[in-house]
């Protein structure tokens, strides 16, 4: 065994070497969009309790060990600090080999083109995955969920280095982020399709270790938060054996119909017809069993679509409804899809030239959106942080000691090049919460700007009578009193 994984990694070595260039492309990629993310300096939700207070809470809230681990390597101890670009940049080393390992498992003898090199960094830079990635302190955590859902294919050729190191692996990826439960699946329905296609031939031996592995992996994490249950446990809840059929099929419908209200027109149109392309290419190269390839290939896409969902699927919570973070297994699958159709040459030139013309355009919109995402960030960042002194000002003067209370009718302004931004690209109103949210993390946000330790409650703006008494006006909101309560009333 010990020799298999010598020659095993010296295979996966000598793919880097002969395809070093691109690796490198790989990694500049992901440094790039990683570092600009990172230098908004935005608090990203529970960043901000986070920065001030210095928990983890990654084992005690969703049993995920892995990544509590990973957090005091990575600090030194179990009081987190701010970790301005270091924990991005080991996002962009992660993200570097996940992509590196996924163009090896699938093309272990090609030379790597610089498309498809391109085309892999939407693993970790597609728009759903850039919200883990905007985590300040979570981010190296959720690219290593994705890490190790890949890592077990790199032992394909030894069917027993496979299976256990796909158990644990997927045991270590429910310990770090159970939203990349999916991945493993989609690499498998992957290799099964191009090992089809290639050589007519169902790999039912692959199928029947990696499912058993899969499951086994999934029963250790199941015993795990069954001796130790998390703080939030019941959001691993799942149907009743009759309801199962139903739940699946409502979950699928509404993940990815959910994905389709997030995406821009370009990105939907760009996906349609790179899945044209992909049918045809797959239909040009078949010699033998035309029709059945055909089907193959559009029973892989529907398969991924669904599986990329992982194991959301059968839990009774609709995650797809509360963050884009849970969703990022259909982007992960783009990616494949990408390689996939470039690995695919039908020699017929034009054809080639327009599908590479496509690709390029679909890698470049989706990388151009994360630096439209980052100045999103930034511009709401600023618009919070100018107003948040603002009204704190204001505040200062009335806020006492025994009424730390303020009744509000919303929070701060959007920038407006945000709801610019999202008249075209509605996935940034999912990514990239409102500063008009009154929220504890906006709160706490506020509190640490203003030093004034207050606490927004919402009120009806209509409820406002002659009652009401008029304390100060500016032309950003205006500030009342009634019964010894604050009232402000954001324009």
């Amino acid at each position: 065994m010990v020799e298999e994984c010598k020659s095993i990694f010296r295979n996966f070595f000598e793919f880097i070497k002969r395809n070093i260039a691109t690796c490198y492309l790989v990694f500049v990629i992901y440094l790039l969009v990683n570092i600009n993310i990172s230098l908004a300096e935005f608090p990203y939700i529970d960043d901000i309790g986070r920065q001030l207070q210095g928990y983890t809470g990654f084992s005690e809230h969703y049993s995920r060990y892995f990544s509590e681990i990973s957090a005091r390597f990575i600090q030194g101890g179990t009081h987190l600090t701010d970790p301005g670009l270091t924990t991005n940049i080991i996002s962009s080393i992660v993200l570097s080999f996940t992509s590196i390992l996924l163009l090896f498992s699938l093309f272990p003898s090609k030379k790597i083109d610089w498309l498809t090199a391109l085309s892999s960094t939407i693993v970790g830079l597609n728009p759903w995955f850039l919200e883990p990635l905007s985590f300040r302190f979570d981010n190296p955590f959720m690219s290593l969920s994705v890490f190790v859902s890949v890592l077990p294919f790199i032992f394909l050729k030894s069917n027993k280095l496979f299976s256990l190191s796909s158990i644990l692996c997927i045991f270590l990826m429910c310990n770090s982020y159970q939203a990349s439960s999916g991945i493993y699946i989609l690499v498998v329905l992957t290799l099964v399709f191009i090992e089809f296609l290639n050589d007519s031939k169902l790999n039912i031996q692959m199928i029947v270790i990696s499912s058993v592995s899969y499951i086994l992996g999934m029963i250790l994490y199941k015993i795990q938060i069954t001796i130790k249950p998390p703080i939030f446990a019941d959001q691993g809840r799942i149907p009743r054996l009759l309801d199962i059929p139903a739940t699946l099929f409502n979950n699928a419908k509404g993940y990815l119909k959910n994905i389709y209200l997030q995406s821009s027109n370009i990105w939907i149109v760009l996906a349609a017809v790179l899945v044209i392309f992909l049918i045809i290419s797959v239909y040009l190269i078949s010699k033998e069993k035309k029709l059945t390839k055909t089907v193959l290939v559009i029973s892989w896409l529907f398969l991924g679509c669904i599986f990329s969902y992982g194991s959301y699927l059968i839990l009774l919570e609709k995650f797809y409804l509360l963050r884009p973070r849970y969703e990022y297994g259909l982007g992960i699958f783009s990616s494949i899809i990408l390689i996939v159709t470039l690995g695919i040459s039908t020699k017929v030139r034009y054809f080639e030239i327009s599908k590479k013309f496509l690709t390029l355009l679909s890698v470049y919109y989706a990388l151009s959106f994360s630096f439209i995402y980052v100045d999103s960030l930034k511009q709401q960042n600023k618009v919070f942080e100018t107003q948040s002194v603002m009204l704190g000002s204001t505040l200062n003067k009335y806020v006492s000691a025994q009424n730390r209370v303020v009744n509000i009718n919303r929070f701060i302004s959007n920038s407006p090049i945000y709801e610019n931004s999202a008249l075209v690209y509605p996935m940034i109103r999912s990514l990239i919460m409102p500063n008009t949210n009154i929220s504890w993390d906006m709160t706490m946000r506020f509190n640490s700007l203003t030093k004034l330790d207050v606490d927004f409650k919402m009120f009806d703006v209509n409820q406002i009578d002659s009652t009401y008494r008029k304390l100060e006006t500016t032309k950003l909101y205006d500030i009342l009193s009634k019964d010894d309560q604050l009232f402000v009333i954001m324009k």
